[in-house]
């Protein structure tokens, strides 16, 4: 039997998170950081993307880029 790896709760949602800017600058042909600071500047990751991360990462983003 292989042993499982548990990666914690936050770190997973932080991933989303990442995902989240780095595809929004490649459709918007901007840097990751500019995209970042963009969404920091309007609470948009602390209260909408971590808040709704349940629904959001089930979403596909399949057709999007």
């Amino acid at each position: 039997m292989k042993n499982v790896v548990e990666i914690p709760r936050t770190q997973v949602m932080m991933t989303f998170v990442a995902t989240c800017i780095e595809t929004t600058a490649r459709l918007l042909n901007t840097s990751y950081k500019e995209v970042y600071e963009r969404m920091k500047r309007v609470g948009l990751i602390e209260r909408f993307i971590l808040p709704h991360y349940e629904t959001l990462h089930s979403e596909s983003r399949a057709g999007n880029e």
